[in-house]
């Protein structure tokens, strides 16, 4: 999933950030939400939860995984815990842990 504007704001300094804001267009969102929506629904396909989830929500859980899947992967490379987003299949991955954990609490919760 790519890079949201915020990481390169925070990346730059506050000093450059009012230059960043205007170089960000609404494709550069486009980026971000169409493979958060594309990991999120493949990740629910390959995990069933039962849960009810909306395009917003799928799109949430596909953003979420690409973090997580990005810092797994940081964290497996040897980098320490740096927390980055990851590539297309990072994010499913990534998607598809949380999903696991939320499969697991509603067990837990169920009597």
């Amino acid at each position: 999933v790519g890079h949201p504007c915020w990481l390169h704001h925070v990346r730059a300094g506050r000093r450059n950030r009012d230059a960043l804001i205007c170089q960000t267009s609404p494709v550069s969102w486009l980026g971000l939400i169409i493979p958060g929506l594309l990991a999120g629904a493949l990740a629910r396909l390959f995990v069933p939860t039962g849960r009810r989830f909306g395009c917003l929500g799928t799109i949430a859980l596909g953003i979420v995984g690409s973090l997580i899947g990005g810092t797994l992967a940081s964290l497996l490379a040897g980098d320490g815990l740096d927390v980055s987003t990851a590539g297309f299949i990072g994010s499913v991955v990534g998607a598809m842990l949380l999903l696991l954990v939320l499969r697991r609490n509603d067990n837990r919760a169920a009597p």
